[in-house]
């Protein structure tokens, strides 16, 4: 009795940790497909906040036309003429207002800053408005609406172009990062480039004034260092593949504190070889990880002990339920990997003792 508790016991214990590898593999698969949707969402957001700056650069230029081409026919106008060609003049002036209104609306969505714009389309607004009420009262002391048309021409072809500008940004932003080791190697390719920057400077005699300019400029690349680590930290799951980035990322601030203090020592050198070096330890191990197609150990648990069976002609031959390619398992993490070749090593101990069991 006391060998057939025992062994009710292992099979618990057994199908307990199987319970507990399904879970583990279940939640794996959320979290991935929670991580994907939040980077696709942010790109579609990104995307559609690069597209509304091209629209309203694309709106600008040919608001900028148009009110060129009202500009000339202003001149020497009738008042009967002065009179229809008010009419596009406020045509024009609520295309630009439905421009500055879609812009904000896109902006708000992607959580976009675009006040520069925002504010340079008010301007355009403003002289819109002097042009208008120019056009109206040619015979009093309003000011020509032929300066201000073309004043609101420039301020359109502002607006054009720096929105192109805001544009290419949001593209380049949209683009993605790359996975973390590509981001880890790009910091650590910053910081090498700046310790070369350190010891160049390092035995110069320079005057208190370009000194100072020098070491704010490390200062300042140190701090970018430090901001791009901490937003590498707070990425999901970075922790536990990259290790703690935020201590890199103190480090990093610590050294530019010490530049823009003024402070330039051999030992501030030392420090960014050692962050250096520790910025390449953590890509490497990043890297293997991600690459790596061993499984890792684990200490055995309960099994069961049962009776040896004779070997079957089957068990002899090939496995009756094949573990995926090498193809698709590549596509997986390590961890995933390790799941899916215990499901079908489990899969196909059990088809060997079921059917060792009925022969």
């Amino acid at each position: 009795m006391s060998q057939a508790g025992e062994q009710a016991r292992n099979r618990d214990h057994q199908e307990a940790a199987e319970t507990a590898d399904d879970a583990a593999e279940q939640l794996d698969d959320v979290a991935r497909k929670l991580q994907e949707a939040q980077a696709e969402m942010a790109q579609d957001i990104m995307e559609a906040m690069q597209e509304a700056l091209e629209q309203t650069a694309s709106d600008a230029v040919a608001m900028a036309r148009q009110q060129s081409g009202l500009r000339e026919r202003m001149r020497g106008a009738s008042q009967e003429t002065m009179a229809d060609l008010r009419g596009a003049e406020s045509a024009l002036i609520q295309g630009v207002r439905n421009m500055a209104d879609n812009l904000s609306i896109q902006s708000r969505l992607a959580q976009g800053d675009t006040r520069d714009l925002t504010g340079e389309m008010g301007q355009v607004l403003d002289a819109l408005d002097e042009t208008l009420a120019a056009m109206g009262n040619q015979g009093g002391r309003t000011s020509s609406p032929l300066s201000s048309a073309e004043q609101a021409v420039e301020r359109l072809n502002r607006v054009a172009m720096n929105a192109m500008a805001a544009a290419e940004q949001a593209g380049q932003a949209g683009e993605g990062q790359g996975s973390p080791s590509e981001q880890l190697e790009e910091v650590a390719e910053q910081q090498n480039s700046l310790n070369n920057q350190t010891e160049q400077l390092m035995p110069m005699q320079l005057g208190e004034e370009a000194m100072g300019d020098q070491l704010s400029e490390l200062a300042e690349g140190q701090q970018s260092i430090a901001s791009d680590l901490g937003e590498l930290a707070d990425e999901p799951g970075a922790s536990e593949s990259l290790g703690d980035l935020e201590a890199l990322a103190e480090e990093a601030r610590a050294i530019a504190e010490a530049f823009a203090g003024g402070r330039l020592e051999p030992e501030l050198l030392e420090r960014q070889d050692k962050l250096f070096n520790r910025l390449l330890d953590a890509g490497r191990t990043l890297e293997k990880d991600e690459e790596s197609d061993e499984r890792e150990s684990e200490a055995p648990g309960a099994f069961e002990a049962g009776e040896v069976l004779p070997l079957t002609p089957e068990a002899l031959g090939a496995l009756r339920f094949g573990p995926p390619s090498a193809e698709v398992l590549r596509g997986l993490t390590p961890s995933q990997r390790q799941l899916v070749l215990q499901y079908f090593e489990r899969l196909n101990r059990e088809r060997r003792v079921g059917g060792g069991g009925g022969s």
